[in-house]
């Protein structure tokens, strides 16, 4: 059976390939192990680790040898040139939280085998996740032979491309000096992008400027970007004055009302930035693939309602809201809504704006 030390070792690499039976086929086959040998080890240490009798002395062992790090994997002559880490076209970027909690960027092009998959987890759960990962972003290229916590001194991220350039570590680990993945993605899903990505790597993270599109191609949609700013009483409100298309396709027939509620609305300077995050957030999220629409919002003393169409159900809606304000520290929302196949609330709104000018 495989020492603590040896399953201790693998343990991310296989954890991270969240069943993936080749996966883990390649990453035990990578260490000279079998599958059936790690399934060993699991069950036994995981039985040691869960006995109280043991009193923790399992669990503590089992983190001091995390603690140490997996031991990079050399690369032998039999290791195709395929495999090594270069760069490369993404064919596919697929963005996600997996069922660990755990927030996922893949880049991947199936027809070539390569791929960079970036894991960041939201929440520290243990000593080892506060001690060892410490926030560093898990980067793996190609396969688990090149993969390793950090090991990214500077990425470059564009519409078209993202470059991980590798400090000294990363270097050793992953053969090269960088990797640079191209991809051709539509903008409202590149501003999607952009914001996990800054999230993950925050001042390690350039972004090339480029303009900013006031018009978008999202699943076959064309999402008008421009806002106009009027008020009816004592209510400011942001509207989209050029959606009517939107409303047109007869896909977006609920309407959900997010509201954040305050007693100190447009009073405190901390509080309108944690807004504005909120709002870039809550925006960059739904819209992401044109499942929602934010139409128009109303703010006014007590808070901001936004107003937004969409054709997903309850569920799948709030597992939008849920990926958009994952980051942000809890916030006092409000939601209410139901039908609105003919979009009655963005057209009276709609007329207000045109009266107003």
């Amino acid at each position: 059976m495989l020492t603590l030390e040896q399953y201790a070792a693998i343990y991310l690499p296989m954890i991270s390939a969240a069943g993936n039976t080749q996966q883990e086929q390649d990453i035990c086959a990578a260490h000279g192990y079998t599958l059936a040998q790690w399934e060993e080890a699991k069950n036994y240490y995981t039985s040691k680790m869960m006995d109280p009798s043991d009193m923790g002395k399992t669990a503590m062992a089992f983190s001091a040898a995390m603690m140490k790090g997996a031991a990079p994997v050399a690369n032998t002559p039999t290791t195709p040139k395929s495999n090594l880490p270069t760069d490369f076209n993404a064919t596919k970027v697929s963005i996600y939280i997996s069922e660990y909690d755990v927030q996922m960027i893949e880049f991947i092009n199936n027809s070539t085998q390569q791929h960079i998959v970036l894991q960041l987890g939201f929440d520290a759960k243990d000593d080892f996740e506060k001690n060892y990962i410490n926030g560093r972003v898990h980067i793996s290229i190609n396969n688990q032979s090149f993969s390793l916590y950090g090991g990214v001194e500077r990425v470059e991220l564009s519409s078209t491309a993202v470059q991980f350039i590798f400090d000294t570590e990363g270097k050793e680990r992953m053969q090269c000096d960088s990797v640079t993945a191209t991809f051709s993605i539509d903008g409202k899903y590149y501003n999607y992008l952009k914001r996990k990505m800054k999230w993950m790597y925050k001042n390690s993270l350039q972004i090339k400027e480029e303009a900013t599109p006031k018009l978008y191609q999202v699943n076959g949609i064309s999402l008008n970007d421009e806002w106009q700013t009027f008020n009816i009483k004592n209510e400011s409100v942001h509207l989209r004055p050029n959606i009517e298309n939107v409303r047109d396709t007869g896909k977006y027939g609920m309407l959900v009302n997010v509201k954040y509620n305050s007693t100190t609305f447009n009073e405190d300077k901390n509080e309108q930035t944690l807004v504005d995050e909120m709002h870039a957030c809550l925006i960059d999220t739904l819209e992401k693939d044109a499942a929602a629409i934010v139409a128009f919002l109303m703010s006014a003393n007590d808070g901001i309602t936004y107003y937004i169409y969409t054709y997903l159900n309850q569920n799948d809606f709030m597992s939008c809201i849920n990926d958009a304000f994952k980051t942000l520290p809890k916030l006092p929302l409000s939601f209410s809504g139901g039908t609105d196949e003919k979009w009655e609330n963005y057209t009276n709104c709609l007329e207000d704006y045109r009266k107003s000018k």
